[in-house]
């Protein structure tokens, strides 16, 4: 800029210069941001359909040398004796083969010549796949706690599938489920202090269902509050009754059908 303005001072020449290089860079901003755009300043002249019609022959040629370019990389492999790489599928995505028919059945299984699917005790079927604590439960009367008890007592390996147990071990636990009021203590039995005799109890399989049919007979029959409650099949033990367990033929308060009513009895009432 100092062979240009020679006649101007130093602190000129500077200024010119700075002003000019940010008019180039503006410049060179604007051809770069064209560019990026697909579209050169020297195509200013040209229609956007000519302009269109170079980007895609451009697309078209770089795609034409990709694919010659990997061609040329698998005829070297196939001189080489190499294989083509194969393309790995999306994962997830691989054809499982089609199962023909329908699926196969469960297999059930064998537990031998001797083993009992079902094993009769106290009058319940009871299941042999299962173990011997958990095989107990299914008798009504006897929870977790008292069908451990029950194997200790007896002796009987409590992890045990109780249908591979011997006819002896079957034996032990029936004899042990009759004497259970002599063997448990009193606060696990379900029936303390009978009514007729007085003495503590524990009632299993059907007993129970007896018992519970007698006392409640037995209840109405004396007519006390809790016999008269069964007898309207209400709640025996406090249970409120206004807004839960409404059944029966009782119909809701129609508002309308008593506002009328309430409104003609009074109207009647007003002439006479």
């Amino acid at each position: 800029m100092l062979f240009f303005f020679p006649e101007s001072n130093l602190n000129d020449s500077l200024i010119m210069l700075k002003y000019s290089l940010f008019y180039y860079w503006d410049l060179l901003s604007e051809v770069l941001i064209e560019r990026n755009r697909g579209v050169y300043v020297d195509d200013e002249k040209k229609t956007p359909e000519e302009i269109k019609g170079k980007s895609t022959k451009e697309t078209a040629s770089t795609a034409q040398k990709t694919s010659d370019a990997t061609k040329s990389e698998h005829k070297k492999e196939d001189q080489k004796g190499g294989e083509h790489p194969k393309k790995e599928g999306k994962p997830g995505k691989d054809k499982q083969p089609k199962k023909e028919g329908k699926e196969t059945q469960k297999k059930t299984e064998d537990f031998g010549p001797d083993f009992q699917y079902i094993v009769r005790i106290a009058n319940t079927d009871l299941d042999g796949k299962r173990k011997t604590i958990h095989a107990l439960t299914q008798i009504k009367g006897i929870g977790w706690h008292l069908a451990y008890q029950i194997a200790e007592t007896s002796g009987v390996n409590k992890d045990e599938k109780i249908g591979n147990l011997k006819e002896p071990d079957i034996l032990k636990l029936k004899e042990t489920l009759g004497k259970l009021d002599a063997i448990v203590p009193v606060w696990m039995l379900n029936h303390r202090l009978d009514y007729d005799t007085g003495i503590n109890m524990h009632l299993i399989s059907t007993e129970v269902n007896i018992k519970l049919r007698d006392d409640i007979n037995l209840m109405k029959m004396i007519r006390c509050y809790r016999g008269v409650r069964h007898e309207f099949g209400l709640p025996v033990r406090g249970q409120r009754t206004k807004a839960n367990g409404r059944v029966g033929l009782a119909m809701g308060v129609q508002k309308r059908t008593v506002a009328q009513q309430a409104a003609s009895s009074q109207a009647s009432k007003s002439k006479e």
